[in-house]
């Protein structure tokens, strides 16, 4: 087992144990937990790669998971979200430096070259009013060759194509939009390639190191004779992957901020 199984087995107990008692937070934090579990595990190794010291930011920390592992691996991190408040609670438990931080319209509080690596994971995707001010924020307090880890879901992902084709939505617009009256922040406002990000961030005064494609999830959770299918299908949609990577789900990506060459 590795040490990023052994953190997110811990996890997976704390949160089941604080749910159980405030089962308002259960979808929150438990169920977002399994959801993203194997992402997690994939993003704590790229941090064990990439980072080498120094301090973190974390950039959208809600449902708050990454942070807290960083924190149990008594790394100094600490990270902005759009809406910490209803977590207050589960915050104040396990005593996370969180400041609320809207990225697309205020300055985060924070001087200039602060940082050394920045985690900037299943935000993009979310951004609806000036995803380049954002950039350019975490451009600002990250130092001259910091690191930069963004995750985001990918626009091309080979599912996303046949449902594209099928005539079918792979997310409900009116449910995506509702997520701002129901949770404080609004759900996937626009999916991306990989080559769009990778723009954004060249623009914003980052240098590309590396683009991960990868899958973190499995879809196709169904009841009866649908759960037969749809398994089958994603058989037929992981191996069509294993085939192209350029068709996977998710992909991650790790810049430099390259200001100091400017």
């Amino acid at each position: 087992m590795t040490k990023q199984d052994v953190l997110l087995l811990q996890l997976e107990e704390e949160l089941d144990a604080f749910t159980k008692v405030n089962p308002s937070l259960r979808h929150f934090l438990w169920d977002s937990f399994n959801d993203h579990r194997n992402r997690y595990k994939e993003d704590l190794k790229l941090i064990d790669k990439y980072f080498k010291k120094g301090k973190i930011l974390e950039v959208g920390s809600n449902p708050f998971h990454l942070i807290i592992c960083l924190k149990k691996l008594d790394l100094d991190v600490v990270g902005v979200d759009i809406n910490p408040e209803p977590f207050k609670s589960f915050i104040n438990k396990y005593n996370l430096p969180i400041k609320k931080v809207n990225i697309e319209t205020e300055k985060m509080p924070f001087r200039d070259n602060t940082f050394d690596f920045v985690i900037f994971n299943e935000v993009f995707e979310h951004l609806r009013i000036n995803p380049i001010f954002a950039l350019k924020e975490i451009n600002r307090v990250l130092k001259p060759d910091g690191i930069l880890l963004l995750t985001t879901p990918n626009l091309y992902a080979i599912h996303k194509i046949f449902m594209f084709n099928l005539g079918m939505s792979f997310n409900d617009a009116y449910d995506e939009f509702n997520k701002l009256n129901v949770y404080g922040y609004i759900g996937h406002f626009r999916e991306y390639s990989a080559q769009e990000v990778k723009k954004f961030l060249e623009k914003t005064n980052f240098k590309i190191e590396k683009v991960i494609y990868r899958n973190d999830y499995s879809f196709f959770k169904y009841e009866g004779i649908k759960n037969i299918i749809f398994r089958l299908m994603g058989l037929a949609i992981d191996l069509l992957m294993k085939v192209n990577p350029y068709w996977r789900r998710h992909f991650a990506i790790i810049a430099k901020n390259s200001k100091n060459r400017l």
